[in-house]
């Protein structure tokens, strides 16, 4: 229930700082935990990332922070679903891998 997951995120947040603060930078991507599946968004993500690097009129500053905040969303998706038991370690490092790739 509500109460199981607003104890997971305290424990959570207690324990790591940066998820921590990246939530309260950016509390909207708490939402995306229960707007869908973690697949779904590190997917959309994935999809935001090429579309921004294939970009033709943007500033490579402009490239640079578009892409380290569809990092930081990623990261902090993959740190919890291993965190709540969502992602066994070979998925947990398949979606850091494929993250990476996009990336590059």
């Amino acid at each position: 229930g509500k109460g199981v997951v607003q104890d997971f995120l305290a424990a959570v947040f207690d324990l790591s700082p940066f998820l921590r603060d990246t939530a309260r930078r950016r509390p909207r991507l708490l939402d995306t935990l229960f707007d869908g599946t973690v697949e779904a968004r590190l997917s959309s993500i994935g999809a935001a990332v090429d579309k921004a690097a294939r970009a033709e009129a943007v500033s490579e500053s402009s490239l640079m922070m578009e892409l380290r905040q569809l990092k930081a969303e990623a990261h902090f998706l993959i740190a919890l679903a291993d965190l709540a038991g969502e992602a066994e370690t070979s998925l947990t490092v398949r979606r850091l891998s494929d993250l990476a790739d996009a990336c590059t």
